[in-house]
């Protein structure tokens, strides 16, 4: 018959799992998102649901052998595949999507908005973290405030990054930056166009693979040097703002 991780992760690692004894393991569901229409993309360009994981810890994490479900009936729906491990400190994005085939980590199934559960298991089937929530709104996260450690509330999504905890209840439409790049595809370099404004803001870039490849402070608009970075797909972030653009 087929390997079974989950028997032989009950067989082999129950002597290692003391997350039990802690309210709060190292390793925590740390923010997601059940409803994003233009928060984040993944690497397909596709606004789906995510999960964020931190590891509060010191040391890093292999993850084989840990599940994560939105079912409690169901606690072993998705495992970690084989080789994921999240880094002491660090952060990790699963896509709640149901497109296992996509690169990078894709669970199979969706979050509801309604109502739902987080569940994250580890190999010897206990759970490490779990959260329940109800109603949530559309490019809102829910995450712990503080970063890793403190109680889940609805904030502004800091997706892969640190939780700072403001939530929105000021009308954020006004607040995010109005920004366009071009050309698209970008053929050695691609225009980053602020529209006149000139309030600082952080430039984030991230590649296919979720990975942050560039991060200045710029405050106008400026021509971003593409030829160094491999073809594909890059994902520009201005503060919140998130706009895709091809590298050829």
């Amino acid at each position: 018959g087929m390997f079974s991780p989950q028997r032989a992760a009950h067989e082999y690692h129950t002597l290692t799992a003391t997350t039990s004894d802690t309210p709060l393991g190292d390793l925590v569901i740390n923010e997601f998102m059940a409803s994003n229409d233009a928060t984040e993309a993944d690497q397909d360009g596709e606004f789906d649901d995510w999960i964020e994981l931190y590891n509060n810890g010191s040391t890093s994490i292999d993850l084989e052998g840990y599940f994560l479900s939105d079912d409690a009936e169901d606690l072993m729906q998705w495992a970690f595949p084989e080789g994921t491990t999240i880094a002491a400190n660090s952060y990790l994005i699963i896509w709640a999507d149901k497109d296992e085939e996509q690169e990078g980590l894709h669970a199979d199934f969706k979050l509801s908005a309604a109502a739902e559960a987080v569940v994250l298991v580890n190999p010897a089937g206990e759970i490490v973290d779990e959260v329940s929530y109800v109603d949530q709104t559309t490019d809102i996260s829910y995450g712990r405030f503080p970063n890793g450690t403190g109680d889940f509330q609805t904030m502004n999504p800091t997706f892969n990054a640190e939780n700072s905890g403001t939530t929105s209840t000021r009308n954020i439409s006004e607040e995010l930056p109005v920004f366009q790049v071009s050309p698209n595809p970008a053929d050695a370099a691609f225009y980053l166009d602020m529209d006149g404004q000139s309030k600082e803001r952080t430039l984030s870039i991230f590649d296919i693979n979720g990975a942050l490849i560039h991060q200045v402070t710029i405050s106008k608009s400026r021509w971003i040097d593409t030829t160094t970075w491999p073809a594909g797909l890059y994902l520009v972030r201005l503060d919140s703002t998130v706009l895709k653009i091809f590298v050829q």
